[in-house]
């Protein structure tokens, strides 16, 4: 891969609207499998380009060979963003989730920080995994046996690391400020607690 850097923090290429607080990057490569624009966590990355490819294979590794269905790996997904106000994940992952299948009920239930009423007792654990583990910063007994009886060890551990991973990239997009593009509409109410 061949990256440059374009000018600081405008995307002069798009709209001239900042974006991020460090440069963006484009592939000057053909044929490159980068998936994402080298804006949001991909362009951030770069600027420690010996450490970008072990992150992208973590990532991809958590996305692609993950456990448990997309359905689920979504709610793990929503309920991460739901817990760091990541407007850049949530507006991705909203869509991704309810083409997976999660229900809007799901969904609601986790972008307003509603009572898990209505939920199955796997999308329950997971939502209340989440809230314990990135609200409260703590689990309790019964949540990690609830989850550990329904997923057993292994998918447990995954299901953290994906927390964990989605976490990263939350932080990392939270301290380069790095907004939407201008032509996403923001889809999580972020701010307070409702």
């Amino acid at each position: 891969f061949f990256f440059q850097a374009e000018d600081g923090i405008l995307d002069s290429s798009v709209t001239g609207v900042q974006t991020c607080a460090l440069p963006i990057y484009a592939v000057t490569a053909p044929n490159s499998r980068l998936k994402a624009q080298l804006v949001g966590p991909a362009g951030i990355w770069l600027n420690v380009p010996e450490l970008s490819p072990h992150i992208r294979e973590i990532n991809w590794f958590l996305r692609n060979r993950f456990p448990l269905d997309d359905k689920l790996t979504e709610l793990i997904i929503l309920v991460t963003a739901r817990a760091s106000d990541a407007q850049i994940e949530w507006s991705a992952h909203e869509p991704a989730a309810l083409k997976a299948g999660l229900a809007q009920h799901i969904v609601d239930i986790v972008k307003y920080r509603r009572d898990i009423t209505g939920a199955d007792a796997k999308e329950a654990a997971i939502i209340r995994l989440g809230r314990e583990l990135l609200e409260d910063n703590h689990l309790t007994s019964e949540t990690y046996a609830e989850a550990l009886k329904l997923f057993g060890q292994k998918n447990l551990v995954m299901m953290v690391l994906l927390m964990a991973n989605y976490s990263q990239t939350a932080i990392i997009l939270h301290a380069f400020d790095q907004q939407l593009r201008p032509d996403v509409t923001p889809r999580l109410p972020v701010g307070g607690r409702d």
